[in-house]
């Protein structure tokens, strides 16, 4: 069993649907104002400018749509991964994220060394930010256990070496003992 078998879901979020509504209902006008004025301008030569803004309109309105359509993020035990703006595909390690804030449109935004990667307009994005804002915590909590372990067990050969050197000076333990004593403790 390798490690992504092992990984585990804690959260998703996918693009809102009503900013999803609110595109395509903006694409659906854009588009029937194109068709009115193509209409109005078999009897009228001042059309050029509404059908020039309608065009615009659809223009803004399709990258709009396309921009934010597909925007998803899951969050497991080990990474977030997802899609962000024009579908660009995200996969990143949770040890390699430095931050956790808001994005554009109720999203969630995620720093890490290499820049900022925003996932906006997710429809539970404070759950998610929650969630990834716990577990933040427990691998910070987790580093500074890990350290804390280290330093014991590092003062505590020291000691033992230092008890050994007493023992030593004081005649108690020959050198040979002492240097067998200090490889056990070192580990050599």
């Amino acid at each position: 069993m390798n490690d992504q078998q092992k990984e585990r879901v804690i959260i998703k979020g996918d693009a809102n649907p009503i900013r999803n509504l609110f595109a395509k209902i903006a694409i659906a006008i854009a588009v029937l104002t194109v068709v009115a004025i193509g209409m109005y301008s078999m009897d009228s030569t001042s059309y050029w400018p509404f059908l020039v803004i309608s065009l615009i309109l659809l223009v803004i309105s399709l990258i709009f749509v396309f921009q934010y359509l597909n925007i998803q993020i899951c969050v497991t035990d080990k990474r977030v991964m997802g899609s962000t703006t024009f579908g660009r595909k995200v996969d990143l390690p949770l040890d390699s994220i430095s931050a956790i804030g808001s994005a554009a449109f109720g999203g969630i935004a995620v720093g890490t060394s290499s820049g900022k990667i925003s996932f906006s307009g997710i429809t539970n994005a404070n759950d998610i930010r929650a969630e990834l804002n716990k577990l933040m915590s427990e691998r910070q909590s987790k580093k500074a256990e890990n350290t804390i372990v280290q330093n014991v067990v590092q003062n505590s050969n020291a000691d033992e070496l230092k008890k050994f050197k007493d023992l030593l000076d004081a005649g108690v333990i020959t050198q040979e003992e002492f240097d067998a004593k200090k490889n056990q403790i070192l580990g050599l």
